[in-house]
């Protein structure tokens, strides 16, 4: 039994303008070659205003975003076939600002990243956002369906740290990380049919980034 949950090998070697990344795990084995440009990932490095990129490799792309002093990646493999379907997988992972500096300067790098056991980022909620939950808490549906959002959801670790605000147009709430990157947590409702042949409503509050 592995002592990591989901570890993911990652490999960085130096390739004239870009810098060549090749990943290893136990579901999907070995991937293809991703070429990231060079000079796109040293903006995210080292310009403040460069939150974060998006660079593509003929299907395959990779979103890429600055977290305190790492790089986050967001890779996704994909492969069309002759009827224009997709299909593939994405990984997530970190990688230290300092090894990729170091592959920058034509050192091959190999990096194991490995999952924390799903632990909550540090939260704050605005007075705004506490208002909101406080007017949620007399729904039953919705005091239920927001419980479980918190409960699911928002796992980025405990390096993460979320503010909570208020969002009057969507009925629901605003985040905002100290890591440059934002979304909104979004009130569904539906009305669903019960083994019983009868209509019940349903709440359940999702992430829109």
């Amino acid at each position: 039994m592995s002592t990591y949950m989901n570890p993911i090998l990652i490999k960085l070697s130096d390739s004239e303008h870009f810098l060549m990344l090749q990943t290893y795990d136990i579901s999907h084995g070995k991937s293809e070659r991703f070429y990231l440009t060079k000079a796109a990932l040293s903006s995210v490095i080292n310009d403040k205003r460069q939150s974060s990129i998006i660079e593509n490799d003929l299907l395959n792309f990779c979103y890429c975003r600055r977290c305190a002093d790492e790089i986050c990646f967001k890779l996704f493999w994909l492969k069309g076939n002759w009827s224009d379907d997709l299909n593939g997988y994405q990984q997530s992972f970190t990688i230290p600002i300092s090894k990729i500096q170091d592959a920058l300067c034509s050192v091959v790098i190999k990096h194991l990243y490995h999952t924390v056991s799903n632990e909550k980022a540090r939260i704050t909620f605005s007075s705004s956002a506490n208002e909101a939950i406080v007017e949620i808490a007399q729904d039953k549906l919705k005091r239920h369906a927001l419980r479980r959002f918190f409960r699911d959801n928002l796992n980025y670790g405990p390096k993460e740290h979320l503010t909570i605000h208020r969002d009057s147009w969507v009925d629901g709430f605003y985040f905002q990380s100290m890591n440059s990157f934002d979304g909104g947590i979004v009130l569904h409702e539906a009305q669903v049919i019960g083994r019983n042949g009868k209509a019940y409503c349903k709440a359940y509050y999702g992430i829109h980034t």
